[in-house]
């Protein structure tokens, strides 16, 4: 995010899998949340497809209960 775009930038470094667009949505959002620079990488199994929203919503209630720590 700077002061010409309200969204943040992202990019996918090293990825073959067209499921990638969620870690970058994630990593979209942590960087709004906290307004800060974000790096991400995870493997999560995608066999549950509620599994990434999963994954979300403890991180974001991670950074509620520690903001300090984000």
């Amino acid at each position: 995010m700077n002061r010409f775009q309200s969204e943040p930038i992202s990019s996918v470094l090293l990825d073959k899998f067209s499921r990638d667009i969620q870690s970058t949505s994630l990593s979209e959002k942590l960087a709004k949340k906290t307004k800060k620079q974000v790096f991400l990488s995870y493997n999560i199994n995608f066999d549950d497809p509620n599994f990434h929203q999963k994954v979300q919503d403890r991180i974001f209630e991670e950074i509620a209960l520690s903001p300090e720590s984000f």
